[in-house]
């Protein structure tokens, strides 16, 4: 790949998150070839893994978590994301390297002394050993004998005990693994686990920052430096030493770069139907900013960007609440569940040809199927139904001007 339009790049990137033909094989598979994925307790993952796998299932997603295929584990940003297990090694590291030192900072502001997260810790593991335990359970078996509070210094970096900084440290040691209460991904409560995979507790062989590289300019490509360090978390020096160990091309979008694909990136299917997103989906939060990924004449419809209470402008996002609509590589909608209506909700920018609408029955049946097992259509942990409500209202308040 030499130099290509941005036309051309946006369907690359859509063939690159398989939104234009199913993904083959399992469930894992279709993460490691897409890219791990939020879980943020609400829809969100199951509607990401929906928009990509042929005759995707609620329950099948529980019964991967269930026999540990996927797993929840802190990795890019620090951030808790579902990864396929031959991926668990390379994004714990990942985490390791980002935030290990700030929580050994943060127990050291709050008066812990040296080495009395490891004494916790063999008391945690002794219990462990009998039997998985939520951080609750923990601290009622542990007691004041193993647990000490640590008062007001502890409060100032939010440390109320030396337990929660115990439990990731031994997370990033991968000697614990959280796995999420009744295997759904849909809240974000979780049970402690002791880790039964030795490859957890090693650092991966060569240079991590290439193998994440490889990841990422698979998932995203043609990216560039500042969306792999974004999206990553590691410094521009590390995102650099990551791409050329890499071997990436190096191209150029619309003239302007340098950006960096893989040498044998997928070609973009013609004619693909509508890709219906979750939210913060990976076709939008891996790139810089929704100008990249929406035409011009639609970067100022307002759209909720998570983190921001603000509705803002769909050209500023990458981490969109809203659930978008993709076809031909570029955001052309948006789409919302309505409780009341028990449905979905479609507002297009534009109009388009019969041929990208032949999909949109099925869709519709798929992803109620998705939220009826749900029982919900919350986007994260704290949604509430009244703004799930609210945020239908508005997209058929605009469906329909």
């Amino acid at each position: 790949m030499n130099d290509c339009t941005i036309v051309e790049a946006r369907r690359r990137w859509q063939a690159a998150q398989s939104l234009d033909r199913a993904c083959a094989g399992s469930l894992e598979d279709a993460i490691a070839a897409t890219g791990w994925l939020r879980t943020l307790g609400g829809a969100t993952a199951y509607l990401s893994l929906r928009a990509r796998v042929r005759d995707f299932s609620v329950d099948a997603l529980h019964a991967a978590v269930a026999e540990e295929r996927l797993l929840v584990m802190p990795s890019a940003r620090g951030c808790i994301y579902l990864v396929p297990r031959a991926h668990a090694p390379l994004a714990l590291h990942l985490a390791r390297h980002l935030t290990r030192s700030r929580v050994e900072r943060d127990m050291d502001k709050a008066g812990m002394e040296p080495g009395e997260w490891e004494t916790v810790a063999s008391a945690v593991t002794r219990v462990l050993s009998n039997a998985p335990a939520t951080t609750a359970e923990l601290r009622r078996l542990l007691g004041d004998s193993a647990i000490r509070s640590l008062g007001a210094p502890g409060k100032k970096v939010g440390l109320t005990s030396t337990l929660p900084p115990t439990l990731r440290m031994m997370e990033f040691a991968g000697a614990i693994l959280r796995v999420p209460a009744d295997h759904r991904l849909d809240h974000e409560k979780y049970t402690w686990k002791l880790a039964d995979d030795p490859a957890l507790t090693r650092a991966p062989d060569g240079d991590f920052r290439g193998d994440l590289a490889r990841l990422f300019f698979r998932w995203a490509g043609p990216a560039n430096l500042e969306e792999f360090a974004s999206w990553s978390g590691l410094n521009k020096t590390d995102s650099r030493a990551g791409i050329a160990a890499a071997e990436l091309a190096e191209c150029t979008v619309d003239g302007e770069g340098p950006w960096y694909a893989p040498t044998n990136t997928p070609a973009p299917a013609a004619d693909a139907p509508i890709a219906w997103l979750g939210a913060m989906d990976n076709f939008v939060s891996l790139r810089s900013s929704g100008a990249l990924v929406a035409d011009p004449a639609h970067h100022d419809i307002p759209v909720s960007n998570f983190g921001y209470d603000a509705i803002r402008p769909l050209a500023s996002m990458n981490q969109p609440i809203e659930r978008l609509l993709v076809w031909g590589g570029r955001v052309v909608g948006m789409w919302a569940w309505h409780p009341e209506r028990n449905e979905p909700i479609c507002h297009f920018f534009e109009d388009l040809p019969s041929a990208a609408r032949s999909r949109m029955d099925d869709d519709a049946r798929q992803v109620a199927q998705v939220f009826a097992s749900l029982g919900h259509a919350k986007t994260f942990s704290l949604d509430k139904d009244e703004k799930v409500l609210a945020r239908a209202e508005r997209i058929l308040a605009l469906s329909q001007s």
